[in-house]
Order: structure tokens, then C-alpha cells, then sequence
């Protein structure tokens, strides 16, 4: 695979996720098997349609470890269609390809936590912080995902004030970078397959310890911090920032921290939250350099933004952040970010990419011309909320390290919804928008059944799976099916008649019994999609960090456009912008920061 420019890179790539995009433009629930009430029946979606007979037959046979394996990219004994290895080897190799033109170079940031890491392709950020009492008492005091972050968030935006503040020289490509930069190329030949979410951070005791201390900083420090929540970030970056730099905190205010948050219970308690902090022993009450704003981020009012900032600001230069910032509030920052020119330093991380406007993505010109160029139809049969959900999905890390019970559960939930969703059918009940859809899902099988918690537990039984000697629990269709059909009858006039409890039920009430012939003549078409379900998920395995990856491009070429007057020009108009992988994706999969840098904030 082997390209001679981003042009024809993304072209190749883009008729490669055209080609496939039956495999993730759509729902599990409602498109996997449709629930429609016609003169024909239910049919199932084209998902199962369009998969080829080989791969339907080798995805249905396989065991979980071999799935894993073949998403690793290692080979083993299994017999895979070729056509099935070309399809993964493309996720992959793609992947990488993207990779390259987004990350941020260590060779062009002088930011000596950053270090490159070709086994991922991308630059990882390497910790070790040093926590004091009062951090992990009670700003750290949150669960183990959050505390992570904020760690890494503080460490980041440290390295950044310390290091570009005082315009450190750029650090010698030597020096940050692992391995030699002709292993970045990738081609046919290149045994290296991981990616952004398929390798954990860089552990920090392979490399050599950084024991220089933190530079002084003169000059002022304001940072903005969009979509705060309770207020966890900027409470403790400003703790941090006030014990390295207590020096600024003096009369002159040198030191701000500006937390914006939307939601007025959330900004209350984070309110009452600093009130906590301050009565913390320290030389500086947190709430002298926290100022929090009650304000609702968008497009349309990013002006009467920039006028509040500049006003608690003294029109100062800031840097602006944000910690996975939801759908369209990640675009919102970026557009404050290119407009207000006192915004010198963007590190935005975001999430939740399908709670994007779908009819605004892509926002770069760049990508927006190449879809149309591949295909007139490209964004109408490509991008969708299903397209979004699937990039921002758990990482495949995770998956990778699932167990035989782990994928059982999984298919489990999934047919028993699918069941769910045809049994509401039947019934009428499936456009009632008055349903409570919060109380079944509130109702799990695999907790609250005691047919399939035994199941589960035991199975029907061990038996040998290959030749390798390999065993594993195998669960009977037929019982799960019967187990789950029952457990529906049982809390269908719950759902459906959301105002006859269970309490409150005639017991001789029809209105809850499903009639199992129905589900008789479905039986094949589910047991079809039951032995599928793992399967179909190790292909969106492949496909999460390559559809990850467009939406992370297409937010850094949207900045750079509105820096410079050719969006085809692949140069950078910024001192230097791209991503820093800030987290472990196996602990928090939204794990790329934005890093852009206009120029000097002092």
C-alpha cells in the first residue's frame, strides 16, 4: 500500500469506506433484525445480506480467540477468506496511514513528556506525577477513570506552560522518539499493525526518567476551561498550578482559571464544591483565581463569549481547553478558538461523536470536497449517527482482552433486545412514544434471570473446540432463546402498560403472554444473528479506529483551513497543531488531545 500524497491517500481510503459501509452504517437494535409489521413479515437488515457466504461462514465458526487474533493482525491456524485478511489488513494499514499526517511530531514541540510511539503511530504523553495528601483526599476523590484523567490533564497542561511559555528550544527528534523515523512508513512489508486504541500507553519506566524541574513562569497564566461539569479540572489544574507557581497569584491576579459550564445543577455544586476546597490549608484559596461562568457554548453566541472572556480576563492571553466535550461543543471550541485571537493555545479532547449536527460533518472544506469526489451519494450512504457512534465506541482494547463470559453477556443483552424490540412490534407498542423506555432497560437478563445467570455459570458443556485442545463454555441457542422469550412474557405488561405494575397485575391478564409461535417461525433468522454477534463485532473491532480517525482529521484540517488561505495545502499554518494521545485508550477511550499553539502568550 503505498501512496504519494494525502490526496491519493484519502481518495483510496475513502472508496475502501464506501465499499464497506454496510458493515457499520447501521443500528444493532432495529436494523440488525427489522422489526417491521408488513404483509411479509419481519426481515432482517441487509447487514446479514451483504456479508459475503465465506466470511458469514468463518465469522459464525470461530472462537473468540481466534477473533481476537485475527483483529491483532497475528496469525494463526484458523482458515480465514483472503478476501476477509485484505479487508482487515486495509483497516489497519489505513489506520497507520491517517495516523502520520495528524499527529503531533515530538520534533516539532518542545513538550519533553511527548514521545513517539511507532507501535501505535501516534505521540504519547509519558507521566509520572507525584500525588501529596491533599490531592488524593480530595481533589483525586473521584472514581479511578477520573482521577486518571485529571492527572494526565494537569501533567499536560504543566509540560505546556513550562515548556512553550518560556520558549523553550525545540527538542532534537532524537531525543523523543523511539525508534528511527523510516519506520513510519508503512507498506506491504511492514509487520507493524496497532494503532491509537490497539496498544496501551507508553509505560514511563522504559524510558529514561525526566528529573529537571518544572521552569518559573513569569509571565500571566489564564487558562479557559469549556464544559467543566463539577468543576474536578479546573479545581485541580488550578491547585497544581497554584503550588508550582504560587508566585503569581499575587496582587496583580496573574493567575486565572475560567470554568464555563451550561447546565445550572452542575454548576451549582461545583460551586458549593470549591466552597469545600478553599477551606483546604493552603496559602491561596482556590476561589481567588477560579471564576465560573453559568453559560451555554454555541455557535451563535461565541461572540457574547469572547466579550465575557476578554472582561474576566483584562483581554489576556489564554489557553483554551476542554475535556471530552460532547458532540457540537467540540466544533464550537474550535470556532472560538480560530476567531478570538487572544485564544493562543487550544488542547481540546472530545467524545460523544454521534451528538454531532450530522448534517455539519464533515466541517473540513478539504474532506468534504474528496467524499463528494469519490461518490456524489458518499456522505448520504456513509456518515450517519451509526457511522458516529461506531468511531467513538469502546476502544477495541477492550474488547481484546474480553473473555468467553464477557462476549456471552454481550450477545445475550443484544438478543434479548432484539426479541424485545419484535415482541413490541407484535403488540403495536413500538412507536408508543409514552413506553418507559428507562424500565427496560432497566430489566437485564443476565442479572435478573436465573435460567441464564445459571447458564452462564455452567453452560450445557465442555466440550473440545479445535485441535489444539482449546475448551470453552458453550451456551445452547435453543435454551437461551426459550430463557429469554420467557423472561419478556413476564415483564412485557410492565413496559407496555407502564401504569399496571407488577405488582397491580390480574394474573389472568393475556395481555403480557407472547405468542411463541411467533417467535417459532423468527427462530432461524435469530439463531443466524446469535452465532453472528461476535463476529460482527470483531469487524467493527477494525473499522472504530479508522472511522475515529477521519473525525479527528477532519477537525484538524477544519483548523488549519481557517488558518491559511489554501485549504489544500498540507503545510501547517500554526507554530505546530496535532494530537497527543494524553490517555490510555484501555482506560479511557477517547484518548486524543488537540494540541494547536498560535504563538507566544506573553
Amino acid at each position: 500500500m503505498d501512496f504519494n500524497n494525502l490526496d491519493d491517500l484519502l481518495h483510496n481510503l475513502l472508496l475502501f469506506i464506501l465499499e464497506y459501509h454496510w458493515l457499520y452504517n447501521f443500528q444493532w437494535i432495529g436494523d440488525l433484525f427489522k422489526v417491521q409489521n408488513s404483509s411479509s413479515g419481519c426481515h432482517i437488515s441487509s447487514v446479514l445480506d451483504n456479508l459475503p457466504i465465506s466470511w458469514k461462514s468463518a465469522l459464525q465458526t470461530a472462537s473468540l480467540e481466534e477473533l481476537q487474533m485475527f483483529v491483532s493482525g497475528i496469525s494463526s491456524s484458523y482458515h480465514w477468506p483472503e478476501s476477509l485478511l485484505n479487508f482487515s489488513n486495509q483497516c489497519r494499514q489505513y489506520t497507520r496511514l491517517l495516523s502520520n499526517y495528524i499527529l503531533l511530531n515530538p520534533n516539532h514541540c518542545p513538550l519533553h513528556t511527548c514521545h513517539l510511539n511507532v507501535n501505535s503511530m501516534c505521540t504519547d504523553l509519558i507521566t509520572s506525577i507525584n500525588v501529596d495528601k491533599i490531592e488524593s483526599d480530595y481533589f483525586l476523590k473521584v472514581s479511578q477513570k477520573k482521577s486518571y484523567e485529571l492527572k494526565q490533564m494537569s501533567t499536560l497542561i504543566q509540560a505546556i506552560l513550562s515548556s512553550v511559555l518560556n520558549n523553550e528550544s525545540r527538542i532534537s527528534l532524537s531525543q523523543n522518539q523511539i525508534v528511527s523515523s523510516n519506520e513510519l512508513i508503512v507498506n506491504n512489508d511492514d509487520q507493524l499493525c496497532g494503532n491509537f486504541q490497539t496498544f496501551r500507553l507508553i509505560n514511563e519506566t522504559i524510558l529514561e526518567k525526566d528529573n529537571a524541574k518544572a521552569s518559573s513562569i513569569d509571565t500571566a497564566i489564564t487558562l479557559v476551561d469549556i464544559g467543566s461539569g463539577l468543576g474536578y479540572l479546573p479545581n485541580y489544574v488550578g491547585y497544581r498550578l497554584l503550588q508550582s507557581y504560587d508566585h503569581l497569584s499575587g496582587k496583580n491576579q496573574q493567575l486565572k482559571v475560567i470554568s464555563i459550564e451550561c447546565d445550572e445543577k452542575l454548576h451549582c455544586k461545583a460551586l458549593k464544591n470549591l466552597q469545600v476546597y478553599d477551606s483546604i490549608q493552603q496559602t491561596k484559596p482556590l476561589s481567588s483565581v477560579i471564576e465560573r461562568i453559568l453559560f451555554r457554548v454555541e455557535l451563535s453566541n461565541l461572540d457574547l463569549l469572547q466579550t465575557k472572556l476578554h472582561q474576566l480576563s483584562c483581554n489576556q492571553n489564554y489557553l483554551l481547553t476542554g475535556l471530552h466535550c460532547c458532540g457540537d461543543l467540540s466544533q464550537s471550541i474550535i470556532e472560538l478558538f480560530h476567531k478570538d485571537e487572544t485564544a493562543k493555545i487550544l488542547l481540546l479532547v472530545g467524545c460523544c461523536y454521534h451528538k454531532m449536527t450530522v448534517e455539519k460533518f464533515p466541517t473540513s472544506d478539504y474532506l468534504r470536497e474528496a467524499m463528494v469526489n469519490c461518490d456524489s451519494t458518499f456522505i448520504r450512504k456513509c456518515i450517519s449517527p451509526a457511522t458516529l457512534r461506531l468511531a467513538c465506541q469502546h476502544s477495541p482494547l477492550i474488547w481484546l482482552n474480553w473473555t468467553e463470559h464477557d462476549s456471552n453477556k454481550h450477545r445475550i443483552r443484544l438478543l434479548a433486545r432484539l426479541i424485545l424490540d419484535l415482541t413490541l412490534c407484535k403488540h403495536n407498542y413500538l412507536s408508543n412514544n409514552e413506553i418507559e423506555e428507562h424500565l427496560h432497560k432497566r430489566l437485564d437478563p443476565v442479572s435478573h434471570c436465573e435460567v441464564i445467570k445459571n447458564l452462564l455459570t455452567t453452560g450445557d458443556e465442555h466440550e473440545l473446540r479445535n485441535c489444539d485442545g482449546q475448551s470453552g463454555l458453550l451456551l445452547s441457542f435453543d435454551k437461551i432463546y426459550t430463557a429469554l422469550i420467557d423472561f419478556w412474557n413476564r415483564y412485557l405488561l410492565d413496559i407496555v402498560h407502564p401504569d399496571k405494575r407488577m405488582n397491580n397485575r390480574d394474573d389472568g391478564d393475556d395481555t403480557s403472554n407472547i405468542n411463541n409461535q411467533y417467535f417459532i417461525d423468527y427462530r432461524e433468522h435469530f439463531e443466524s444473528v446469535w452465532k453472528l454477534i461476535p463476529g460482527l463485532l470483531a469487524l467493527q473491532q477494525l473499522l472504530q479506529p479508522l472511522l475515529e480517525n477521519i473525525v479527528l482529521f477532519d477537525r484538524l484540517w477544519c483548523l488549519r483551513e481557517t488558518g491559511r488561505s489554501n485549504s489544500r495545502s498540507v503545510t501547517d499554518p500554526y507554530q505546530f497543531s496535532g494530537y497527543i494521545r494524553i490517555f490510555d485508550p484501555f482506560l479511557s477511550p477517547r484518548c486524543m488531545a488537540l494540541l494547536v499553539y498560535k504563538s507566544e502568550l506573553s
